[in-house]
């Protein structure tokens, strides 16, 4: 790689079964995620694989349910990139160019079961069957459940096709049960930006001002962030515990209080923001910093960025 760690913000990534993580990057020069490609690096504790230079701004990652050796990345714009050894294949989610508002932005990107679905603005939420179609599975959500026609969703979540919950903003919190979509009532009305569900189907949902929900959709309990002042970028489960970061920090649940995580940065200011987890592995990838949970100890690992000496 040639590419200096300064030069780039890590934006997220997806931790796959076998260790590796896949980081996805903006160069710092654009003005925003819309005039960037975006480039997505394997990495491992030990160093990075072959890069994937994507023209799109991504803005979420996930397995690809129709191919075990594949893994899907969404553009802003809804364009969705299927990625391979071999090489990679551009579509959209959406079908046709009529399906797509103006100015849509999408924003999340989520495998649950045999399906793939991508949320976004003015309430967008397209599904991937097992057919390989894409399809609306929200059209006019935005009227029969009362919402503010300049919102959206931000996150998805669940378990299979029976329990999807959706977040986003003014503290929105939708569930759809398999036939239709219910606006569940949330204590909280702060943009929320996301989510994850644990295998017993409750939710940690994580939003603007500290904002940390914890329960089922219908009865969330509100955990107090140690740092309000700092939004919830991402949650995640792992080793049965539920982990939360901001840009700065990561905790983790214990009963109803969030712990601080000891990231040691070699230098420079403290960097977090998104979390995944696979394969055993949970990592936190911040925009200028990567580090990995090994034995309950935080380490950080070189950046597949950083400026080879």
């Amino acid at each position: 790689m040639t590419m200096e760690t300064s030069s780039v913000v890590l934006t997220g990534g997806l931790a796959l079964p076998d260790g590796t993580v896949l980081v996805r990057a903006n160069t710092k020069a654009a003005v925003d995620v819309r005039t960037s490609p975006s480039v997505i690096v394997p990495w491992r504790t030990d160093g990075p694989g072959r890069p994937t230079l994507l023209p799109k701004g991504i803005t979420g990652q996930c397995n690809d349910p129709s191919n075990e050796v594949g893994t899907l990345a969404l553009g802003f714009d809804g364009s969705v990139f299927s990625i391979v050894s071999s090489g990679v294949s551009q579509t959209s989610c959406f079908s046709r160019p009529d399906d797509q508002p103006p100015n849509q932005w999408m924003h999340s990107l989520r495998a649950i079961g045999s399906d793939v679905y991508a949320v976004g603005m003015n309430y967008s939420v397209r599904v991937r069957r097992s057919d390989g179609q894409w399809t609306d599975m929200a059209d006019r959500i935005d009227e029969y459940l009362g919402l503010d026609e300049l919102g959206g969703f931000l996150d998805v979540g669940g378990i299979d096709s029976r329990q999807i919950v959706a977040v986003g903003t003014s503290g929105l919190i939708a569930v759809f049960d398999g036939g239709t979509w219910v606006r569940v009532p949330s204590p909280t009305s702060v943009t929320l930006s996301s989510i994850v569900v644990l295998p017993s189907g409750e939710c940690a949902i994580g939003g603007q001002r500290g904002v940390l929900l914890v329960g089922r959709p219908d009865s969330l309990r509100v955990i107090e962030l140690p740092t309000p002042e700092e939004d919830v970028m991402s949650c995640e489960y792992f080793d049965e515990k539920i982990f939360v970061a901001t840009r700065k920090r990561v905790f983790y649940l214990r009963e109803n209080d969030l712990v601080a995580c000891a990231l040691k940065q070699g230098s420079g200011r403290p960097s977090a923001g998104f979390l995944t987890a696979a394969g055993g592995v949970l990592w936190s990838i911040g925009a200028s910093a990567i580090f990995v949970l090994q034995q309950d100890v935080w380490i950080e690992v070189p950046s597949p960025f950083q400026k080879e000496k």
